[in-house]
This record gives structure tokens, sequence and C-alpha cells, in this order.
């Protein structure tokens, strides 16, 4: 009798641990990243474009890319534009990036409207789209 309970719990174990081996790796991984933070390549692409309101992409290596949404630059009497609820995930062979953008009058309370972010994918993407408002928009420069 307790061989009998040995030999199902020992496969019970081997069940479960190759069920976790089934899991799904997630080929897209992002994170929220300070300036502070990045290498100077990095760094150089983002000092030379944050005079000009966009969308930028970085490509650091092969594995690791760099969304850089600035929208820092108002003009006097202009609405201040904000990002909220950035997502970046997988579709099929596209890396999608959505992110809502708002206007306010307020200027003192504008916190989100420079947002530096670090993809890293675990296979090679035949696209990246961006989509604004849930509208498809165009990125302003890629570099590397």
């Amino acid at each position: 009798m307790v061989k009998k309970v040995l030999i199902i719990g020992i496969i019970l174990i081997v069940l479960f641990f190759s069920n976790v081996g089934c899991t799904s790796v997630s080929n897209l991984t992002y994170s929220e990243v300070a300036i502070e933070n990045l290498n100077k390549n990095v760094v150089k692409f983002i000092t030379d474009h944050k005079g000009s309101n966009g969308v930028y992409i970085f490509n650091n290596s092969e594995k690791e890319i760099y969304l850089f949404l600035n929208n820092k630059n108002i003009k006097q009497g202009d609405k201040a534009a904000f990002y909220e609820d950035v997502r970046i995930e997988e579709k099929g062979d596209t890396i999608a990036i959505s992110f809502d953008e708002h206007y306010t009058s307020d200027y003192n309370n504008i916190v989100e409207n420079k947002l530096i972010y670090r993809i890293r994918k675990n296979k090679d993407f035949e696209y990246i789209k961006v989509y604004k408002n849930g509208e498809e928009t165009y990125i302003d420069v890629v570099g590397s």
C-alpha cells in the first residue's frame, strides 16, 4: 500500500513538473526606464531628438530596443500633451505599441510627457506598429 502511494506521488510530481515546462515563455518584455540608467548610445539618440515631439525607436541590439515618447516641447498658448496607458505586446510577427495621448491646459501637473521604455525580445519581429488613442500612427525616427 505504501509503495502504491509512493508511486502515485512520484507520477504526480513528474506530471506537475512536465506541465510547468510546457508553459509559454513571453517573447517580449518591457519596462519604463530612467535616462540615467541607459548606455551612452541610447542617451545620445534621445538627446539628439529631445527637441522634437514624437515617437522614436532606437535599436540597441538584436534583442533590445528602446521606445522614446516625447511631448516635452510645448508652444506658448498650446495645450500640453501627456501619455497614459502605454502597452507593448506581441501580435504574431508584430510588436504593437499602444498609448493614450491626452491634453491639458494645466502645465504644472504634467509629468508623463517624456517616457522611455526598454523592450526586450526573444525572437525576431517583422514589424513594429504604433497606435495612438486606438488609431495607427507613424514612428518619427528609427535609429541604431
